[in-house]
């Protein structure tokens, strides 16, 4: 019985010179032995490509930090604050 993908269809272009290393990679030892074709191939390498990304992503309190930098200069006198939880 073979395995059933959900996989949902995208057109994607690539450069002749990206075809040509894909290629050679489905040629090699490893892909061989995985049994893999072109399409397995793409979805490791995008899947693979996409964890990587999200690995080295600053983490969200950086991201917070940056923007409170950012913002910190601007001169914003304590009257015009308000405190939206509290009774006022």
């Amino acid at each position: 019985m073979a395995i059933r993908r959900y996989t949902e269809s995208q057109n994607i272009r690539f450069e002749r010179h990206i075809v040509k290393l894909i290629d050679e990679a489905l040629e090699s030892q490893w892909c061989m032995d995985q049994g893999f074709n072109r399409s397995d191939l793409i979805r490791h390498l995008v899947r693979v490509g996409l964890h990587n990304f999200q690995r080295n992503q600053p983490m969200n309190r950086e991201f917070i930090r940056e923007r409170e930098d950012s913002y910190g200069s601007l001169d914003v006198s304590q009257s015009s604050k308000r405190d939206l939880f509290g009774d006022n």
